[in-house]
C-alpha cells in the first residue's frame, strides 16, 4: 500500500503588537522569530527610542502554520513580552 504524499500545511496570517521592554530592545527578538520558528514577518509599524532607554513596540504580521505561530507566541510570552491582538485594542 502506498502512502499519499502529505499535503503542505496551510499558512495563516496573524497580526500582533509586541511591546518590547527596555531590557529586550537590544536583543534580536524578531530575528529569533524568523530563525527559530521559520515565520515570514512583515513589520507594519514600530516605535523604538534610539537610545534604548524606554520601552517600544512592533506591529507585526506573522505568516506561518498555526503551530509555528502558536510556538512563536509562547516564546514571546516566555520572554515576558506583552503580546496584543488587534481585537484587544480599540481602534487598531
Amino acid at each position: 500500500m502506498s502512502t499519499a504524499p502529505s499535503e503542505p500545511k496551510a499558512l495563516i496570517q496573524k497580526r500582533i503588537r509586541v511591546r518590547i521592554d527596555k531590557h529586550h530592545v537590544s536583543e534580536p527578538v524578531i530575528c529569533e522569530l524568523i530563525r527559530q520558528f521559520q515565520l515570514t514577518i512583515n513589520i507594519r509599524g514600530a516605535l523604538l527610542a534610539p537610545n534604548a532607554q524606554e520601552d517600544g513596540w512592533f506591529d507585526l504580521e506573522l505568516t506561518g502554520t498555526t503551530t509555528q505561530i502558536d510556538e512563536a507566541l509562547r516564546y514571546l510570552r516566555h520572554l515576558n513580552l506583552e503580546v496584543i491582538s488587534p481585537g484587544d485594542v480599540e481602534g487598531w
